[in-house]
């Protein structure tokens, strides 16, 4: 089992500080063969300077307290008419300068795995304190005014609320996860935006 001694009290003492993350959480496992999914950039790979994949995952089908899963999201979109990237973006609470959520990426857990999971934390949906003094990858090299223009493209931000994360949504941290704890296919990563093609897998797997 992945991380089989995790502890809550263990989350103050993690190096990213995922506490910040969330509005409230607990320790659970979650079983092996369990479908993962994050909105990335590209698609969610190990990081070579500390030899892991982001922790921030939500369940594929519905998961304890969780009743809908991603499935259920992909729903809640198609009825709000919004593209998968925008609903989540704002019920994850995932700030503009944080991540472009370009593509829907799944991965299959192959062991049983301790995990912090609970409900995202409400962000604002612009850090405009920092547009001038950060740069975000998705949006280095830019200038503050161009940074903005291109995420009020990028993200459909006219429809979204100015904070986000304001009803239930929820989210794991996995630590020290790494490619060799999970499965991929090439068919696991989609544009976030390709409703038509997220459809034909997530309905797939009913």
């Amino acid at each position: 089992m992945l991380n089989a001694d995790l502890k809550m009290q263990d989350i103050y003492r993690h190096p990213v500080n995922p506490k910040t993350g969330f509005k409230k959480f607990k320790v659970v496992t979650i079983p092996r063969h369990t479908l993962l999914c994050r909105l990335d950039e590209g698609d969610a790979p190990e990081d070579p300077r500390f030899g892991v994949i982001s922790g921030w995952w939500s369940p594929v089908k519905p998961f304890f307290d969780d009743i809908e899963g991603v499935v259920g999201k992909y729903r809640r979109a198609v009825d709000s008419g919004q593209t998968l990237r925008d609903y989540v973006r704002d019920s994850s609470a995932i700030k503009m300068e944080w991540n472009a959520l370009s593509n829907y990426v799944q991965v299959k857990l192959k062991q049983d795995t301790k995990a912090w999971w609970g409900t995202f934390k409400e962000m604002p949906l612009w850090d405009t304190a920092e547009w001038v003094s950060v740069n975000y990858g998705w949006m280095a090299d830019l200038k503050p005014l161009e940074k903005m223009q291109l995420a009020r493209k990028e993200g459909n931000s006219g429809a979204m609320p100015e904070v986000l994360g304001l009803g239930e949504s929820w989210q794991f941290y996995i630590p020290n996860l790494t490619d060799a704890h999970v499965e991929r296919k090439p068919e696991w990563v989609v544009s976030s935006i390709d409703m038509p093609k997220l459809s034909q897998l997530l309905m797939n797997q009913v």
